[in-house]
């Protein structure tokens, strides 16, 4: 999630929550400064991984990517 994106602890839950229910592995490009959001609750580190940021381009070239979700910032591919 960008720089100026705005997370509820709940809605930070819920995608984790999400993340962690499915089979799927996931990189989550968050910011230190807004990593409190995250604050309790639990991150299944072999399922996520936090990036303060996260190239792009390399990563939705990977193979094994099958879904990306963007927030449409101005960086956004």
């Amino acid at each position: 999630m960008g720089s100026i994106v705005f997370l509820t602890r709940q809605a930070a839950r819920a995608i984790v929550e999400g993340l962690n229910a499915t089979g799927y592995s996931a990189v989550w490009s968050l910011k230190k400064k807004n990593r409190a959001i995250l604050d309790g609750i639990e991150i299944d580190n072999k399922k996520i991984l936090l990036l303060e940021w996260a190239p792009q381009l390399a990563i939705m070239r990977h193979r094994s990517i099958r879904m990306a979700i963007l927030h449409g910032g101005m960086n956004g591919i």
